[in-house]
């Protein structure tokens, strides 16, 4: 995806979390336990969705290995879909907005920027 926006419109839910401990390694991705109690829901049902397990699919870095999004991360914005394969939730790639401050990237500290940092355009 492109952008923030089209991962929003892409997702199936879109939530603010506090990034947990991984629990484990599935493939090349991490499993993260996170919460979104008290926190925005951006996109998708908020029902039941206190704490989620979440499979992170790593991402590109600058130099082209692989790196997972949410290593070092205390809260970050999810763009997340059903797992097809163990019906859990994954990040989409691109999918991580990393939270800085106690805010959400909506709301009190505006819209979802226009490009994903650090790949283009202004940054947050």
């Amino acid at each position: 995806m492109s952008s923030p926006g089209e991962a929003l419109e892409r997702a199936e839910y879109v939530v603010t979390a506090d990034i947990g401990p991984y629990a484990e390694t599935v493939a090349d991705a991490r499993v993260y336990s996170v919460s979104t109690v008290g926190l925005p829901v951006l996109k998708g049902d908020e029902t039941g969705h206190r704490a989620l397990r979440v499979t992170v699919a790593p991402e590109r870095g600058p130099d082209g290995v692989p790196v997972d999004p949410l290593r070092g991360v205390r809260r970050a914005v999810l763009f997340l879909v059903r797992d097809e394969h163990d019906g859990g939730w994954r990040t989409l790639a691109p999918g991580v907005l990393v939270v800085t401050g106690a805010g959400a990237l909506t709301g009190d500290n505006g819209p979802l920027p226009e490009h994903w940092p650090g790949r283009g355009g202004r940054e947050r």
